[in-house]
């Protein structure tokens, strides 16, 4: 069963080698443990929200284009439904659940910048008032 290892956390909190496009200081983070192994590293995810708009701790629309590119069209992904409900309760419970997950339907963007060796799997998409990335990391 799926646990919360972090707390919603500031994003200055993320660990540095943790990827991020430059210009993305604004917003919180939390993380969920998706396996139950008890040898080896675990399967981790990460969540973050950027707030979107014009006062302080928000990222402005422009600094969102410049960091993240334009949004692209549609996508529907999922998220860790913890990690997710950590950071956005009334939001996560207004998404569809599929096993452990949340459902979001929103504008993507490129999520390459999010990863590296050791992180993968990324998701960036559209909600509400800003934008949730998800990443991957362990196993």
């Amino acid at each position: 069963m799926p646990t919360l290892v972090r707390e919603p956390s500031p994003l200055s909190t993320l660990p540095p080698r943790v990827p991020r496009p430059s210009g993305i200081g604004a917003g919180q983070w939390a993380a969920a443990r998706l396996d139950e192994g008890d040898l080896g590293p675990s399967m981790l995810e990460l969540v973050l929200w950027l707030p979107l708009g014009e006062g302080p701790g928000e990222l402005s629309e422009a600094a969102a284009i410049a960091a993240l590119g334009p949004a692209g069209p549609q996508a529907t992904v999922r998220m860790s439904r913890l990690a997710v409900q950590a950071l956005l309760p009334e939001l996560a419970s207004a998404l569809p659940s599929i096993a452990d997950d949340v459902q979001i339907t929103g504008a993507s963007y490129a999520a390459t910048v999010f990863e590296s060796q050791a992180f993968f799997g990324a998701r960036v998409v559209r909600a509400p008032g800003g934008v949730l990335v998800a990443v991957r990391t362990g196993g």
